[in-house]
């Protein structure tokens, strides 16, 4: 297991596709900001065959899966009525900023509130935090 981005600047490779050693566990795939292996926080070894950042599909793959989505489930043509597909076209639509992203909007609201009633103020990776635990992280 092992990863060509680790350990390696991310602003290097953002500037000039060249992958340069940074002497930490920086990386290069992270482009907003000096960050550590998000694998290697997570307690896994860094391996770019199962890293989640290599798999993130691009803004047009986003957009083809939205609008063949869109095809499908709206009510011009209605090719399928299945309640996973609708929910992925509104997940989609709220990617993208979309009107019709406002329902899976709406259930992330309802999310929030509920997490916020049960004490959780952040999830990471899946799991509830804590206010406590996010006050030591310095989240909130």
């Amino acid at each position: 297991m092992s990863c060509k981005f680790y350990g390696k600047s991310h602003v290097a490779y953002q500037r000039t596709g060249l992958l340069m050693e940074q002497h930490g566990n920086e990386c290069a795939k992270i482009q907003d900001a000096f960050s550590p292996c998000q694998m290697e926080i997570a307690g896994r070894a860094p391996d770019e065959a199962t890293c989640w950042l290599l798999r993130r599909p691009t803004p047009d793959q986003i957009q083809k899966a939205h609008d063949k989505l869109h095809l499908a489930v709206t009510e011009d043509f209605d090719l399928v009525d299945d309640c996973n597909l609708h929910a992925a076209h509104d997940v989609l639509a709220w990617v993208l900023g979309y009107e019709c992203g406002e329902a899976f909007a709406a259930n992330l609201r309802a999310i929030d509130e509920l997490l916020g009633i049960l004490g959780f103020v952040e999830v990471d990776a899946g799991a509830p935090i804590s206010e406590e635990e996010a006050k030591k992280r310095g989240l909130v």
